[in-house]
């Protein structure tokens, strides 16, 4: 018997869905875009929204940096609220880039701990529309980065990563061409995806010249998109886990 968390539905969202996207000011586009995301999760199950909270206990977002300005736990439940799931366990993730794989993590822990679970996530950020000062930029390096040690070094989050990076090189044998076949890789998937933010296909030989913090070169620094998505994910004992699905056998 499968006991395994089941991943049912995901849903994403970008600013080419939305009317008038640009019109909006920047928390509405943050809203919209996680407001949609969950419209069209809920599209591809048999329930109805409001048959759905019965077989939800937990609600997960993502901390939006860029409207709120780590506003922190209350945010998640401000998006329940605002999508009519007040009264579930919220929780709030915020590890950067990681945020999306921190999530499905914690909701793995929690339908462990109770296979009876739903655990639905909603979130959104508009990065592109908010990150475009040298303040912006700041409040990342002074929201992530250690206080005494690092930040007061004059650190800043990519100098921590190449760093890191070089160390992988070091024990590992890798080369910065092994650390570019994977930005190849992916360059070939978002090439064939026409909702990608950016599928230009090859790298080219002048990307591979100059090093923004080393071994780090432009491709391999993330794209910032305003982007939204909504997934739901059930345990074994949850009436939605008979739909069909993604089994979770592994998480950290």
């Amino acid at each position: 018997m499968i006991t395994s968390p089941k991943l049912i539905r995901f849903a994403d969202c970008i600013p080419q869905d939305i009317e008038d996207y640009d019109q909006l000011v920047l928390e509405d586009k943050a809203y919209f875009l996680a407001k949609a995301s969950f419209d069209k999760l809920i599209q591809s199950l048999a329930v109805k929204k409001t048959a759905l909270r019965s077989h939800l206990t937990d609600f997960i977002s993502i901390d939006s940096a860029s409207v709120t300005k780590g506003g922190g736990y209350g945010y998640a439940m401000k998006i329940a609220n605002r999508l009519g799931f007040n009264g579930l366990q919220s929780h709030l993730v915020d590890t950067g880039g990681a945020s999306i794989a921190s999530s499905l993590g914690l909701a793995a822990q929690l339908i462990a701990a109770n296979p009876k679970a739903g655990v639905l996530l909603v979130a959104a950020d508009a990065p592109k529309s908010a990150l475009t000062s040298v303040a912006d930029l700041k409040l990342i390096n002074e929201t992530t980065l250690q206080k005494e040690y690092e930040l007061n070094r004059g650190a800043t989050l990519l100098g921590m990563y190449a760093l890191m990076a070089q160390r992988e090189l070091f024990e590992s044998n890798k080369t910065v061409e092994d650390f570019l076949t994977i930005n190849e890789h992916y360059r070939r998937c978002a090439s064939a995806n026409e909702r990608a933010v950016r599928n230009s296909g090859q790298i080219e030989p002048k990307e591979k010249k100059r090093a923004v913090a080393s071994p780090y070169l432009p491709p391999m620094v993330a794209v910032v998109s305003d982007h939204g998505c909504a997934w739901l994910m059930v345990g074994p004992e949850n009436d939605l886990y008979q739909e069909s699905g993604v089994y979770v056998r592994g998480w950290s």
